[in-house]
């Protein structure tokens, strides 16, 4: 780790330890070996470089990044979400990391601080989703629809598509008030 640096170390739930690299990502202590952690989230966080780390839970790891926010994982690395300037915070590289007595994180920026509710239901919606002003929303069926003055929006209303764009259903162009 001379070579590499260390930016975080975290406790995996098994009791092994995870040493964080800005640059070459996540490794793993197994049987007092080291290894590269081999999940799904190593890999972005390579790319995106780890600056800080915090455990949210004995399941769930929070990292920031330098050039892609906050990336929140399970104990095997699946990635949950994904936290940056296209969708709610302020900027993008993440210097540090804390977890309050709700489970909430703040996150200490570039340019400020961030407070991000994690266990809320409720998501960033910004102007990138060039929605318009919005006057009502709904969720049925498992989707969630939001009415604005230029129409009716439809997306997935689950984590595993919060980062689908919406789209607008056909046909009702111009402003929806209400939903029912």
């Amino acid at each position: 780790f001379n070579k590499l640096g260390v930016s975080a170390i975290l406790e995996a739930n098994t009791g092994e330890l995870l040493f964080c690299t800005p640059e070459n990502g996540i490794f793993i202590t197994e049987n007092k070996q080291l290894k590269e952690w081999n999940t799904p989230v190593n890999e972005l966080l390579k790319q995106n470089r780890i600056y800080s780390a915090t455990a949210i839970s004995s399941n769930q790891y929070a990292f920031g990044t330098i050039l892609n926010g906050l990336i929140i994982c399970d104990a095997e690395g699946n990635i949950l979400q994904n936290l940056n300037r296209s969708n709610g915070i302020q900027n993008n590289t993440i210097l540090s990391i804390f977890l309050d007595s709700d489970e909430n994180l703040w996150l200490g920026l570039d340019n400020g601080i961030d407070y991000v509710e994690i266990n809320s239901p409720l998501s960033f919606i910004g102007n990138s989703d060039d929605l318009g002003s919005g006057y009502c929303c709904s969720v049925f069926q498992g989707n969630l629809y939001l009415g604005t003055n230029q129409g009716l929006f439809v997306r997935p209303f689950d984590i595993a598509h919060n980062h689908k764009p919406f789209e607008l259903i056909q046909k009702t162009v111009g402003q929806v008030w209400t939903l029912q």
